[in-house]
């Protein structure tokens, strides 16, 4: 499972660095002044068309921002620049989309089918024949749904990847209005990196970093316990990753035993809290007992399994 992770994102992140945006952004530096002077009326009229035309890829924030300034007669130069900062973070976000649904739904259909097929082996035939699944479609479509419910983190992946955009092409304008085009590139290499990228010392496990890998491990873990539940799994086991950089909360969790469906009372390290607290749990929630753990952001390499 973690290897067709590590797999899939060692893919994604290819295709990302061949979506590098730093010709684009230097032509709109070279075509176009940064300051607060009204633009000339061909540039203008130039700039409508253009965001005309691009209109449809933009998210509501971005539709919302367009129709403003289409709706004006003069516009200054700086908010050219900044707008077709954004159409621009907004076309490419739009083309990751696709990869990033056809990763989750390979690794849902992984890994709801190597723990389906993990459990029957473990379950006795008799137990095993009056069992129920849903088929396949079904569990593919619930891994997809996962992205448009509050992750571990309590966010909905399209609004984090909605404020990204906005966030990082602001920080690339800002970069044009106090370096020049000096320093495009650097700058896109570190917001690359809160997307997604390899760790400097990577194992086969855990290779990689970032938003993405969070919304992965969620939703990889989360469609693991749906797996449990349509078998009538009862329980399962917290594994943690331990070496020199597992947090104390993982730790203090690691090889404890919860049930799916019943109240779970259990001491876990509490990073805002700084010690161990008692924790009363319905089930595995979230964030709480079911990777990834937060209470303290760090990127989290946990999982569980099922007992029999």
């Amino acid at each position: 499972m973690w290897k067709l992770l590590n797999k899939l994102e060692r893919k994604l992140l290819k295709q990302y660095t061949t979506m590098d945006l730093e010709e684009e952004i230097q032509k709109i530096y070279d075509s176009y002044k940064l300051d607060t002077k009204i633009a000339s009326k061909l540039n203008v009229e130039r700039f409508k068309g253009y965001v005309k035309k691009k209109y449809k890829i933009l998210n509501d924030y971005g539709k919302f921002w367009a129709k403003k300034l289409l709706n004006k007669t003069k516009i200054q130069n700086n908010e050219i620049v900044e707008f077709l900062l954004y159409i621009l973070y907004n076309e490419k976000d739009n083309e990751l989309d696709e990869y990033e649904s056809l990763i989750v739904k390979e690794l849902v259909q992984d890994t709801y089918e190597t723990e389906i097929e993990a459990v029957r082996k473990s379950m006795p035939k008799e137990k095993w024949e009056g069992i129920k699944l849903p088929k396949p479609p079904l569990y593919v479509l619930y891994g997809m749904s996962l992205l448009a419910v509050p992750n571990a983190n309590g966010y909905i992946w399209k609004d984090y990847k909605d404020a990204m955009i906005l966030y990082n092409s602001n920080e690339m304008y800002r970069n044009l209005l106090i370096n020049g085009d000096k320093g495009i590139r650097d700058l896109l290499i570190k917001q690359k990196g809160r997307y997604l990228k390899k760790k400097e010392n990577p194992s086969k496990e855990d290779a990689y970093t970032g938003a993405l890998e969070d919304e992965l491990v969620y939703v990889i873990n989360t469609t693991k316990l749906r797996a449990y539940e349509d078998t009538g799994i009862k329980k399962v086991r917290f594994i943690a990753v331990l070496d020199k950089v597992t947090t104390l909360m993982c730790e203090s969790l690691d090889q404890q035993e919860f049930y799916i469906d019943k109240l779970n009372v259990y001491d876990r390290y509490s990073a805002m809290d700084k010690r161990n607290v008692v924790y009363r749990t319905q089930g595995l929630k979230v964030g709480e007992n079911l990777p990834p753990i937060v209470n303290n952001y760090h990127h989290c390499r946990s999982t569980i399994a099922f007992m029999i």
